[in-house]
């Protein structure tokens, strides 16, 4: 049997250069969450870190 052969490139891991904080909409503290900008997401949550907002946040890039 012959290995799978595929036309894709292998995707390569984002450099610190590539990426950009995702900003809490509400206070503007960077979330704990970094994106590319070819990125696509909806449906991720993530709470700010920031101690007066704490606010639970929808991704939606």
């Amino acid at each position: 049997m012959s290995p799978c052969k595929t036309a894709t490139k292998p995707l390569r891991p984002a450099s610190g250069a590539d990426r950009a904080p995702v900003l809490c909409p509400l206070c503007g503290r960077p979330l704990p969450v970094w994106a590319i900008p070819e990125a696509s997401a909806r449906g991720i949550w993530v709470k700010c870190k920031n101690p007066s907002c704490r606010k639970e946040i929808e991704i939606k890039l």
